[in-house]
């Protein structure tokens, strides 16, 4: 896999880096979880708020993002987590998309889940690339612009569906990565803040490309156990087919960003969201 991935990784962990540290005394809500979040959440609604959502996060690195923000910001009180479809199951350093787990590395001191030599050996042979990077980035941690990545007409709703639907429960039964969800919930617990669990919304297409089953059940349940909520809003009617850029994300600049990130701020009890 190229390295270009290796050092967007970098560049995107590094700036989000510097503005959560930056702005660190302010916040009071941290939102972390895969892409659905990070597109579709914006801090500015809820006030005082960050997005830690990145691309393939999966639940071991939401995870080590909140151990990390749990030390680095003083005044947090409440954590979103952004649960998707693949969250079950789906493993970073296990996927495709590996490579990436050498950014985290780099950037935020996190270590591989388990230890992989082909990563130690990659990391070797690619230099250190952090592009530059603002001082204070002012964004904490989300942009409304349009020039993000969404897939194009021709990869089909069936495609994405079965993409994310192998890493479901309805495959892998036993939630392989709901450990790390449970290992979030007494953490949380135990440093006195509010654990939310969010499952964003996707559009019609996909849904109507998936087998009929509640595919959320499990995380429900484990959820309960830790006295925990789950805000599911995969099927929530309030979304239009325009709010997403393709299936499953929304569009940054559009209207179902307002609408998720305020239907989350009601979920906390900000009744100071903007």
């Amino acid at each position: 896999m190229s390295a270009d991935l290796v050092h967007i990784q970098e560049g995107d962990l590094l700036a989000r880096r510097r503005s959560l540290v930056h702005h660190a005394a302010d916040i009071r809500t941290l939102a972390i979880g895969s892409s659905h979040g990070g597109y579709g959440f914006d801090p500015a609604v809820v006030g005082n708020a960050f997005n830690f959502c990145t691309a393939s996060q999966d639940l071991y690195y939401s995870l080590k993002v909140y151990e990390f923000c749990a030390t680095a910001l003083p005044g947090m009180q409440d954590v979103a987590l952004f649960y998707s479809l693949f969250s079950p199951g789906f493993d970073l350093i296990q996927s495709a998309e590996k490579m990436r787990c050498i950014g985290w590395r780099r950037v935020m001191g996190i270590d591989y889940p388990v230890p992989d030599a082909g990563l130690d050996q990659a990391a070797l042979t690619r230099p250190v690339m952090h592009p530059a990077a603002p001082d204070v980035p002012p964004d904490f941690g989300f942009s409304r612009t349009a020039s993000r990545f969404f897939f194009g007409a021709g990869y089909k709703a069936e495609r994405r569906a079965g993409d994310h639907l192998k890493f479901s429960q309805a495959v892998m039964t036993d939630c392989p990565m709901h450990a790390y969800a449970a290992k979030l919930a007494d953490l949380a617990a135990a440093n006195g803040h509010r654990l939310l669990i969010i499952v964003p919304p996707v559009r019609a297409d996909f849904r109507e490309a998936l087998p009929k089953a509640n595919y959320f059940s499990q995380i429900e349940a484990l959820a309960r156990s830790k006295g925990v909520s789950v805000h599911n809003m995969f099927d929530d009617p309030d979304f239009a087919f325009d709010d997403f850029g393709d299936f499953d994300h929304l569009r940054p600049d559009g209207p179902g960003v307002d609408m998720l990130s305020s239907k989350v701020a009601e979920a906390l009890g900000r009744c100071d969201a903007a």
